[in-house]
């Protein structure tokens, strides 16, 4: 089963190019921006305790409250 396969460095078939960019574009910003904003943070805790969803379809805390000693 199954379709063909991409050549390599294309996406494969039925994805959008322009989804594609995009995504690729998401976790370049990401690499870059979430170390600069956890050198920032210092002593993350939570704060309470995680609450869990009611679904057996999606497993997981709901909200996860965390606190940081210090931002900036």
């Amino acid at each position: 089963m199954g379709g063909p396969e991409a050549e390599p460095g294309q996406p494969p078939l039925g994805v959008d190019v322009v989804e594609e960019v995009g995504a690729r574009l998401g976790r370049l910003e990401a690499r870059i921006a979430l170390p600069l904003v956890f050198a920032k943070l210092s002593g993350p805790a939570l704060d309470g305790g995680p609450v869990y969803r009611p679904s057996t379809v999606s497993r997981g805390p709901a909200p996860l409250p965390v606190t940081f000693e210090h931002v900036g």
